[in-house]
């Protein structure tokens, strides 16, 4: 049961792009989280944000003006982004 629960979650959250609507996967047979077809995508980096779509559809949010409401704040991706890279070099050295 606890499986069924977590599928259906999975498919209600993560089933559509959230920019076209279509379907991100095909179930039929196949372990949705072995296919490589979608991008996540951070709508906000504080809080952390993150939404599933197509690698055409996050394209087109980055690239265009169409979705503004799904672009993050850039000066909030900066800061993100040298965080991270900032604890990556903190472990080698």
């Amino acid at each position: 049961m606890k499986s069924r629960i977590k599928y259906m979650v999975f498919k209600k959250n993560f089933y559509n792009c959230k920019v076209c609507n279509k379907l991100l996967f095909d179930f039929r047979g196949i372990r949705p989280w072995k296919l490589d077809n979608f991008v996540k995508h951070h709508m906000s980096y504080f809080p952390e944000i993150i939404i599933y779509v197509h690698g055409g559809c996050h394209h087109n949010i980055h690239r265009s003006d169409k979705y503004p409401q799904l672009k993050p704040k850039i000066e909030d991706a900066s800061k993100f982004y040298n965080t991270k890279l900032e604890i990556s070099t903190r472990r080698y050295i």
